[in-house]
C-alpha cells in the first residue's frame, strides 16, 4: 500500500496578537487541529504549541497527523535523533544495503524523537533542530525537511 499525503484544509483561519515581548499567531485548521506560533523578540527560536484530536476516522482509514518543517538545508539524506536525551544518533532514509542506494518506504523512516531531531547542512554551518516536549515520531524523508508525527 502506498501512503499519500492529504492536507487538512486549503484555508487556515488565524488570529495575530502583537505584544512588546512576543508575537503570537493562532491557527485553526479544523475543529480537531489547531496550532499557536510564538515569536519572542530578540530570540533565535520559534515556539509551537499544537492541539490534535480526536481525529475523525469517517473513511475507516487510519490517519497520522504530521507537521513538516521545510528548509533549504541540504543534508544529503542524513539527520539525527536523540537517544532519550543522552546522545544523537545518525539516521537515514536511504537503504544503504543494496547495490544501488534507494529510499526506504516512508513508513520505515520514522524514528523515536524523545527530545530533539536535527538536520545539518553539508555545504554550510547551517543547522536546524526541533526540540519536543513529548515523544513523537520523526524523520527527514526529503532533503531539507523535518517531519514530526503528532500523537493524539
Amino acid at each position: 500500500m502506498v501512503s499519500q499525503n492529504f492536507y487538512i484544509t486549503d484555508k487556515v483561519t488565524y488570529h495575530t496578537i502583537k505584544g512588546t515581548i512576543v508575537k503570537e499567531i493562532r491557527q485553526k485548521f479544523s475543529d480537531w487541529i489547531s496550532q499557536t506560533i510564538r515569536l519572542y523578540r530578540g530570540e533565535e527560536f520559534v515556539e509551537l504549541e499544537w492541539v490534535v484530536g480526536p481525529v475523525p476516522i469517517g473513511t475507516d482509514l487510519g490517519k497520522e497527523v504530521v507537521t513538516i518543517f521545510k528548509t533549504n538545508i541540504s543534508h544529503n539524506g542524513y539527520f539525527y535523533t536523540d537517544s532519550n536525551g543522552r546522545q544523537m544518533i545518525r539516521r537515514t532514509c536511504i537503504n544503504e544495503t543494496t547495490s544501488v542506494p534507494q529510499k526506504k518506504a516512508v513508513c520505515s523512516c520514522f524514528y523515536p524523537v524523545t527530545s530533539r531531531i536535527c538536520i545539518s547542512s553539508v555545504n554550510t554551518s547551517s543547522q536546524m533542530c526541533v526540540l519536543t516536549d513529548r515523544s513523537q515520531g520523526g524523520t527527514s524523508y526529503d532533503d531539507g525537511d523535518i517531519e514530526l508525527m503528532k500523537n493524539h
